[in-house]
């Protein structure tokens, strides 16, 4: 047991060395950041926290990893995952480089004061996609078939819609818009459209598999942080037949289109 121990504290030694170099071509390096390589190489000895939501959590997440969702994340529950193994590195990760949750987490463990922590910020479906032997798709190890309807975009890339036609589109009369960022995001750039609604992506499913009046018959209109959560969503959406569409890179795609918060252009222009 000694032996094994020592192992895992070299190797995450020995991780934080090779590191180090490529920390020091970025301007802000974010230290912990493990890649694909890096990753795979503690794998089997990490405690794997993954900080989605439960629905993206349940749809397809690591083997062996534990949800803790950033959003709501305690001091206490990374103290009982180093209470089992003192020596184990803890690993974050989230939906990849365009959101925040792995590093939102990273950076709260850190302000704690824990150490030998890491966040793999590629994200899980870039996990999935090298590795998908180590991934559970719907709480299976995703086979051929699975592998196709996971790993295929266009039928997701069909349903979604640039940021200014999204705005043009959501003017329509009877219209659902939703907005299932978290409050976090949401803070950090609101935006005022016609028919607005604010649901977690998890309570959102709950409405949906309930059959909820709130969303029967409904046309949809989805936006996140940045075209990664709707990505998840997609599967119960088409289990329920709901009419869907989603803003192209969430949130992301907005910003860089040139809109405001409330739709218009720099110039003041409405689309």
């Amino acid at each position: 047991m000694r032996e094994k121990t020592r192992a895992v504290m070299l190797l995450c030694s020995c991780l934080l060395g090779f590191l180090t170099p490529v920390f020091a071509a970025e301007p802000e390096p974010p230290v912990g950041h493990l890649d694909n390589a890096a990753l795979a190489q503690i794998f089997d000895f990490a405690h794997l926290v993954d900080c989605r939501s439960r629905f993206e959590y349940d749809v397809l997440h690591m083997k062996n990893s534990v949800h803790i969702p950033v959003a709501t994340m305690l001091r206490d529950d990374l103290e009982r995952l180093r209470d089992k193994d003192l020596t184990k590195p803890i690993v974050f990760y989230g939906n990849g480089e365009g959101c925040s949750e792995s590093r939102a987490a990273f950076m709260q463990a850190g302000r704690w004061g824990f150490q030998n922590i890491f966040m793999y910020r590629s994200g899980i479906f870039n996990w999935a996609k090298e590795r998908p032997e180590t991934v559970l798709f719907f709480g299976e190890i995703p086979g051929s078939v699975a592998q196709q309807r996971l790993f295929t975009l266009g039928h997701y890339q069909e349903k979604c819609l640039p940021a200014r036609q999204f705005l043009l589109a959501v003017q329509q009369p009877g219209v659902m818009v939703v907005d299932i960022r978290d409050v976090a995001e949401r803070q950090s750039f609101s935006i005022e459209l016609p028919n607005l609604q604010h649901y977690s992506i998890d309570h959102l499913v709950k409405l949906i598999k309930g059959g909820s009046r709130k969303v029967a018959g409904k046309k949809m209109y989805i936006l996140d942080s940045c075209g990664m959560q709707s990505q998840w969503l997609q599967y119960i959406l088409d289990d329920h037949y709901i009419d869907y569409t989603f803003l192209e890179e969430g949130i992301v795609g907005w910003r860089q289109s040139g809109l405001d918060r409330f739709g218009a252009m720099p110039s003041g222009d409405k689309l």
